[in-house]
């Protein structure tokens, strides 16, 4: 500025990059930069340098003349976590979610190696954001609840999570076996004043149901053959009553009186597993075996009992392509000096994959209301979902079978009749035979699903096994399942299967190719031979407009006509969402033979290149073919661009495939198909005079408005749309001489390779740049904008990164003037946003709607 006494000097702020999610981990200093919580108290010492001293001459100037230095400054010394900052971010979502679901007081998950004894992720909700503590005003807002680290902090009595531990010690003292029958009638039990009850009269259980089945009285008749001295040094061993090493400010001991001040009643109520993910050597700087492996490897297979389909407390854990075990515990609150009647912790510590523990996953949540608190209900699913997650991200191998002895009450004892087809008019007889059709049982490919008499579909594509869930399927009471034959063998090996030819016995019909073969089969059970012609679209963008104008199109030539695509099932302007682009073979098929009882004459569908890949469209006649345009997208599937166009190009080799319909417009590709059917030309083209736009594809939002900024929503999510659509409005943003926005993100679980690419086609044609989320998915938005920002470049557009696409969306619309156009490109029709696997209401059109009439107010005079 030059100005004399003033100048600027360039000052350091403390900033933490995951905020809220790692808040209660990471601590915070206060506003002298003093550590108040978390590592930054733990390892100030290590991580705190010292400052140097240096001796400086100047002469009469003031201009440095000689310097000496007499103290050398030091660095201080990182810290390196073993936290994972992707673990992390899905653990505290899922906690956040969960705890919001069911509107409780709090929540804590805790996940940790079980190889290592490393945390993986320690998540607490609610939180705060350290980067704002100290903002003005804010923290008068945070309460002392949101800073407490509840996971490290907390003492609490944990419930049924410690029957598995006493029965453990009973095991392994050979007291019990896990076959040993305790009668538990009446399901409950007078101890002295107290009365020890089960949620439901269980009658004979073996000491596995008793885990399995969370049986209280069971429970106490095992713990009074324990003596108290071993049962207490057993709890001591496991870690009971000591305070965890971690250093965490704040930590408490947990609470285990002496077995000597124990009355009879105290040694049965020990609180209603850890080191049996490991076999019982805790990871502590010196292991120590608890248990024998023997034990531990019993009550693994009992916890495994607790999430199995049928017969245990909590279902809801199991995680698609592993075993999964645990306990549930529903605790009832200490308040005021007595148990509370309706203040409840929801508790549930498990472990997978049960064939060779990986992880140990913990969730506690605090309170849960809104008419649900059972463990099982609450705390499980929030497992399932951490697990699934954290699996996926540890590249941990699916397991290869789901074992007999855990599947259950059905525990495969039953012979199952084999027998294979090779065509599909084989599949049909031998089902037909088994008096199996439409009419009295349903095709599925979701074992989950599975009703008594239904016909499982077991799919193997792209690394999919559905086999693995074919115990599933016949402890729902299949009646049938159709199988890959490839490779079954070993199935039936690994799943102990013996074989029968005759008697009422489940029937696995095992059939080559059966992914390929699954179309005509459906084809036939649907009896869906009569069908209406079939025109398919393809190609990287542009197949949802084309779709619906050539489905319009026909319409107003007098057709009665029904699409299928990303909206969904389309009659007559009402769709039906199947979510997906091209439905599986079954579905798929189904709808076809629907249409065809409502007389539909022409089917108009998106053809995606999975669909090609997978066979789900096999067995569909197409009459003609349309290709839109091919440009980068889902290599997150297909291997490079030879293999995607590979898939695409498969349409056009159809066979008796009669038209094929190559332009890159829109509207001429649905002028050229209609001339195919053998309308004039004339006809032709009064149908394009007529047809609507498509929800989500360039549609404007507050068009009558002069004094707002246009604002568009596009449906753009692959490189060459953005940059498409962002040069088609160009020309109307240069009339109206104002700058053009763009807002976009990218999807999680996606092809990542194109995030860059989406970077620099918006940064090449857009002015102003709001980077956001789409739907991030599985995936930490952050990092999905990270690998956006790298295809930048050196951009002139001006940049602002807002990761809540509705903050964004409010942001653009607030800073643009009114001669300003902006693009929100990504989600176009879309109404749900996925964030860590939840599905939140989202329209982009509505926001923005919203935002524009807060923003400018109607007051008449505006339109033109």
């Amino acid at each position: 500025m030059n100005i004399r006494g003033i100048f600027l000097q360039r000052e350091y702020k403390r900033y933490y990059p995951e905020g809220e999610k790692l808040a209660h981990v990471i601590g915070f200093t206060n506003r002298e930069n003093r550590p108040m919580e978390g590592v930054e108290l733990i390892h100030n010492r290590d991580m705190t340098g010292t400052s140097g001293q240096e001796k400086i001459i100047r002469d009469k100037l003031g201009n440095p003349v000689r310097a000496d230095q007499l103290v050398a400054p030091t660095n201080g010394q990182d810290v390196q976590l073993t936290i994972d900052k992707t673990i992390q971010f899905f653990t505290y979502q899922t906690i956040k979610n969960t705890v919001e679901k069911y509107q409780a007081k709090g929540g804590s998950a805790v996940v940790v190696d079980a190889k290592t004894g490393e945390v993986l992720a320690m998540a607490n909700w609610p939180s705060y954001d350290p980067n704002a503590l100290f903002s003005h005003g804010e923290s008068a807002r945070i309460s002392v609840s949101q800073l407490r680290n509840r996971a490290m902090v907390d003492a609490f009595e944990p419930g049924s999570v410690m029957k598995p531990i006493s029965i453990a010690l009973a095991l392994d003292a050979g007291l019990v076996t896990p076959q040993t029958q305790i009668n538990t009638a009446p399901g409950k039990k007078k101890i002295g004043n107290f009365t020890i009850s089960d949620a439901h009269p269980f009658g004979q259980l073996s000491v596995a149901q008793i885990v399995q089945k969370s049986s209280n009285v069971g429970t106490v008749a095992v713990i009074e053959k324990l003596p108290k001295k071993t049962l207490w040094e057993g709890l001591q061993q496991f870690g009971f009553g000591q305070i965890p090493q971690t250093q965490f400010p704040g930590t408490t001991a947990g609470r285990l009186r002496s077995y000597k001040k124990w009355g009879h009643i105290d040694k049965l109520s020990i609180g209603y597993d850890i080191a049996t993910a490991i076999d019982a050597k805790p990871m502590t700087p010196v292991g120590v075996a608890v248990i024998s492996p023997e034990t531990a490897a019993h009550v693994r297979k009992m916890l495994e009992l607790v999430t199995a389909p049928t017969g245990g407390t909590a279902p809801q854990a199991q995680v698609m392509g592993y075993r999964v075990g645990g306990k549930t515990g529903t605790v009832r609150k200490f308040v005021h000096g007595q148990y509370s009647q309706k203040a409840y912790r929801s508790v549930f510590v498990g472990m997978a994959p049960m064939s060779q523990p990986r992880i140990v996953v913990a969730v506690m949540i605090d309170e849960p209301s809104n008419g649900q608190y059972y463990a099982g209900e609450v705390a499980a699913p929030a497992f399932s979902q951490i697990s699934e997650q954290t699996l996926r991200i540890l590249n941990v191998p699916v397991d290869s079978a789901i074992k007999s002895l855990v599947v259950g009450e059905y525990l495969m004892t039953t012979p199952i009749k084999i027998q294979a087809a090779d065509t599909p008019q084989e599949v049909i007889a031998l089902m037909s035979v088994l008096g199996r059709s439409k009419q009295n049982a349903r095709l599925s490919c979701d074992s989950r699903k599975i009703q008594a008499g239904d016909v499982f579909v077991a799919l193997t594509v792209k690394g999919v096994d559905g086999r693995a869930h074919m115990t599933q399927a016949l402890t729902q009471k299949a009646s049938v399942i159709l199988a890959e034959a490839q490779g079954f063998s070993d199935w039936q090996t690994q799943l102990g299967w013996t074989t029968t030819s005759g008697g009422e016995t489940p029937v696995v019909i095992v059939v080559d190719q059966l992914a390929q073969q699954l179309g005509a089969i459906a084809k036939l059970w649907f009896q869906s031979e009569a069908l209406p012609k079939i025109i398919g679209i393809t190609g990287t963008n542009g197949k949802t407009t084309s779709c619906l104008w050539l489905c319009e199109g026909l319409r107003q030539l007098g057709q009665k006509t029904a699409s299928i695509g990303t909206l969904g099932i389309g009659v007559d302007g009402h769709f039906v969402s199947t979510g997906y682009t091209t439905p599986d073979a079954l579905l798929l098929q189904s709808i076809f033979a629907d249409l065809a009882k409502a007389q539909v004459e022409t089917i108009v569908m998106e053809v995606s290149s999975h669909a090609l890949d997978q066979g789900r469209v096999n067995a569909v006649s197409y009459e003609t073919a349309l290709l839109t345009n091919f440009s980068q997208d889902h290599l997150d599937y297909h291997t490079d661009l030879d293999d995607y166009w590979r898939s695409k190009a498969q349409l056009f080799a159809w066979p008796n495939l009669k038209n094929a319909v190559l332009n890159r417009q829109d509207a001429r590709r649905v002028f050229a198909s209609c001339l195919t059917m053998g309308y004039t030309v004339k006809a032709c083209l009064d149908v394009l005079q007529v047809i609507a736009s498509v929800p989500g594809r360039m549609q404007v939002i507050n068009h009558l408005h002069k004094n707002q900024p246009l604002v568009v929503v596009d449906f753009a999510h692959t490189p060459d749309a953005v940059r498409k659509v962002l040069m088609a409005i160009r020309p109307q943003t240069k009339l109206r001489g104002g700058r053009l926005w763009c807002i976009f993100g990218c999807g999680g679980n996606r092809d990542a390779s194109k995030r860059p690419l989406m970077g620099q086609a918006a940064a090449s044609c857009a002015d102003q740049l709001v980077i956001t989320s789409d739907n991030p998915r599985q995936e930490d938005p952050d990092h999905i904008i990270a690998d956006i920002v790298q295809g930048l470049g050196a951009t002139q557009a001006t940049v602002v990164i807002e990761p809540d696409r509705a903050k964004a969306i409010a942001y653009a619309i607030g800073q643009a003037q009114p001669n300003d156009v902006i693009v929100l490109a990504g989600k176009g029709h879309e109404t749900t946003q996925d964030i860590a696997g939840r599905k939140l209401p989202f329209n982009d059109a509505f926001i923005a709607q919203q935002v524009l009439e807060a923003h400018y107010p109607t007051n008449g005079g505006n339109h033109v």
